[in-house]
């Protein structure tokens, strides 16, 4: 069992070795296109294959859906296997170092002969690689905090590769004989951008059956069955999974304490002990002369409501006064995925999308939105616009816009750029062509060394244009890659609030960027939200709801975020 993430690598670690083989160039595209596509599906790609529509995936041809099929049938891939064994196996984990791409890696093995990573620190460390022609000191320390970053990242688990996992094997779990009932908990169910592993909670008559049923199931390795307890381990996938058997009668507070956070849990435990109760992963009790009763608590609801608190959504389930706030009727009506209207930054095949503008709209439109900015790079960036292909794009979206409503679609698709911010604050673009866009996102695409105060004055001087509508991926952080740049985050929310700047909440699902304690500093600012994917295929507008889970996590509700209005009103804030 391959999971999506796991066939994308195989692909992207075969464009890796033909690369560093010299092989021909349209081919190693071919294969990262594939791997980009694949990475960023949001539905299982065995389903796909079974219903025989693999080649209906834009980029998807016959040869890699036959090597696609060939994967999920054998669990591997034959040329990838021996093109493995054509090259020394330490390179490819070399290639994971962020910032440490194929012919940096193959001039260093050429000269050095090295294949390891801990071989490519001891020469970074001994200061050899800076005599190298091209790289010199400053790489030499980029590759020495690249290392760093490596095995800080190393294991590193997101939430969109263990989310599809932990959600196809409930669904096997639930077929077992005898499951009675089943949930996702931990990390996972509280939508984490980074978890420890997957969590699974079962209700089941006959435990032996499920662990021998966990057992079976594809990609298991390193299974631990603790029979008595009632639990077993494994690694699916890569991922390690935790999986519980509780009886019916206490699947509910079972559940909760598995959820966690352990502060939260303990919040309510120190409650519960206050009230004459006691509550534990079997129930919540009364606690009565040395004797526990049961008392009511058949769901989670029912055990809040008993400890006398509104109940806490999953998501808020921090330690963050959530309880508190529970306790006084206190907690907001968090963003529902339905009551988002539309998508503020979206890519096309303009710039480095892969569909076009239109293609990208009817998407939007079969989510149900009301609108969607195309928001293509601007020059500086790689395949970006000049300000005469930028009126170029203006005036097919106006055209868009009048096919859609000669075919009576109410829909509205936005003109709008991501423009560079300079190293000075200045955007690339000049305020002549800004000024003729729906919606201006700003963004920060280079020189992330810079120190706090730099790039918080830099940030903070494209909030004073007022074409700037949204700043994007305020951190810049690549979750498992790229760590946050320096940037003062209350500096910037308090800039944003006197310049009615918004704050974009990145949902590309390796970005998540605003985290969920921006989202919530910016509740406290009074700085509005707006939730966009940065998709850059149809299929990634569905990584909105990785944003909502975000905003969720962050507090928010829907009059914090401007993608929830009505397009009439939209167009009055950005």
């Amino acid at each position: 069992m391959k999971t999506n993430m796991e066939i994308a690598v195989i692909f992207d670690e075969i464009a890796d070795i033909l690369e560093f083989k010299g092989d021909n160039p349209f081919k190693i595209k071919a294969y990262r296109s594939a791997a980009r596509t694949i990475g960023s599906l949001t539905q299982d790609l065995q389903h796909v294959a079974k219903r025989g529509e693999l080649t209906k995936i834009p980029g998807i041809g016959a040869a890699i859906s036959k090597k696609i099929e060939e994967i999920i049938r054998t669990g591997k891939l034959r040329l990838h296997e021996e093109l493995k064994k054509s090259i020394p196996e330490g390179l490819l984990e070399m290639l994971k170092i962020p910032g440490l791409g194929v012919k940096t890696v193959s001039k260093i093995y050429e000269h050095f002969g090295i294949s390891s990573v801990e071989d490519l620190e001891r020469l970074a460390k001994e200061r050899r690689l800076r005599k190298l022609p091209g790289l010199g000191p400053k790489v030499e320390e980029r590759i020495l905090k690249g290392i760093e970053q490596y095995k800080r990242q190393k294991g590193v688990i997101l939430l969109w590769r263990a989310l599809p996992l932990a959600e196809r094997l409930l669904e096997e779990l639930k077929q077992v004989s005898g499951v009675q009932k089943a949930a996702v908990a931990g990390d996972i169910r509280r939508m984490k951008d980074i978890v420890s592993g997957i969590d699974i909670l079962v209700a089941a008559d006959k435990p032996e059956d499920l662990f021998k049923a966990f057992s079976r199931l594809g990609s298991v390795e390193n299974l631990n069955l603790d029979g008595e307890g009632g639990a077993a381990s494994a690694v699916v996938a890569g991922v390690p999974v935790r999986l519980k058997i509780a009886p019916l009668e206490s699947f509910s507070a079972a559940l909760l304490t598995l959820t966690g956070s352990e502060a939260h849990v303990n919040s309510l435990k120190a409650l519960a002990s206050a009230a004459g109760m006691k509550l534990n992963e079997r129930g919540l009790f009364k606690v009565e002369g040395g004797v526990e009763r049961r008392v009511r608590g058949k769901t989670e609801e029912e055990i809040y409501e008993r400890l006398g608190l509104c109940y806490v959504p999953p998501e808020l389930r921090e330690g963050r006064n959530e309880v508190k706030a529970a306790a006084e009727g206190k907690l907001p009506r968090l963003l529902e995925l339905l009551e988002v209207r539309g998508d503020l930054h979206v890519h096309t095949s303009w710039s480095d999308g892969a569909r076009s503008i239109e293609d990208m709209a009817l998407s939007a439109v079969g989510l149900g939105y009301e609108y969607v900015a195309i928001c293509d790079h601007s020059k500086s960036t790689a395949g970006g616009l000049s300000e005469e292909e930028l009126r170029r794009q203006i005036a097919e979206v106006e055209e868009v816009n009048e096919r859609f409503e000669r075919r009576g679609l109410h829909f509205r698709v936005l003109a709008g750029v991501e423009v560079d911010i300079k190293e000075d604050g200045k955007l690339v673009l000049g305020d002549d062509v800004l000024s003729e866009l729906d919606v201006v996102v700003a963004a920060v695409h280079s020189k992330f060394s810079l120190d706090a105060k730099a790039m918080t004055r830099r940030i903070a001087a494209a909030m004073e244009n007022e074409h700037v509508s949204i700043i994007a991926h305020l951190t810049g952080r690549l979750l498992g890659k790229r760590e946050p740049y320096a940037v003062d985050i209350d500096a910037i929310m308090e800039k944003a609030r006197e310049t009615g700047t918004i704050l974009e909440l990145n949902a590309y699902p390796n970005r998540l960027d605003l985290n969920d304690e921006h989202c919530r500093l910016a509740k406290e600012y009074g700085v509005k939200i707006a939730i966009s994917t940065d998709a850059h295929d149809a299929t990634q507008l569905q990584f909105m709801s990785f944003g909502v889970a975000i905003a969720r996590r962050g507090w928010l509700e829907a009059k914090d975020v401007v993608n929830t209005l009505p397009l009439k009103e939209l167009l009055k804030v950005i």
